[in-house]
């Protein structure tokens, strides 16, 4: 996972690993649609001041672990609009990218901006053979992203990850090929 870039730009964004310095932004970000995200990710359950902790677990550990998480912010990296992390869960030949954005700002384009250039990342710079995009069947927004981008939904399964709101996952997987082929004109 070293690999990765640390920093990625897009035409309307910035996600770079999260630094000590963010946690006030982050804070904010969070502690404004606890709402939103609870009923999907399960550490919005835990209060927003608990957070930050298991941020700095991540950023302790070392390089070569299997898990990058970063923060999505706007170009002057001045507020967090939300999250993406990059974890190996299925093996060396597939990374898995989950994300969450604030409810403010959905509805704008801004994650699937981001898990495309994330995906273009990953494939530029690992060898990786998928990329999986793992979320809640009822998350139609969520779900929306791995569509519009082009992966392919394998199917509905028995939840992985301990969340008391969620008993099944929706899985989304790209290969390496696939991603190559698709369309150049391809919206998000």
């Amino acid at each position: 996972m070293s690999a990765l870039s640390h920093r990625i730009t897009t035409d309307r964004l910035v996600f770079r690993l999260w630094r000590p310095e963010d946690e006030p932004l982050y804070v904010k970000a969070v502690a404004g649609c606890l709402d939103h995200l609870r009923p999907w990710m399960p550490w919005a359950r835990a209060p927003v001041e608990d957070h930050w902790g298991a941020i700095a677990e991540f950023l302790a550990r070392p390089e070569s672990s299997h898990d990058l998480i970063y923060g999505l912010f706007d170009p002057a990296e001045s507020e967090v609009l939300g999250g993406l992390g990059v974890h190996l869960r299925n093996g060396v030949d597939d990374l898995e990218i989950g994300y969450w954005l604030r409810a403010d700002v959905t509805r704008r384009g801004y994650m699937s901006e981001a898990v495309k250039a994330l995906t273009d990342e990953i494939f530029r710079s690992t060898k990786v053979r998928t990329v999986t995009v793992v979320c809640d069947p009822l998350n139609e927004r969520s779900a929306a992203v791995p569509r519009r981008l082009g992966f392919t939904e394998t199917g509905i399964f028995p939840t992985r990850v301990l969340n008391p709101d969620r008993t099944e996952d929706m899985i989304w997987r790209v290969t390496r090929k696939a991603w190559r082929g698709r369309s150049r004109g391809h919206v998000i």
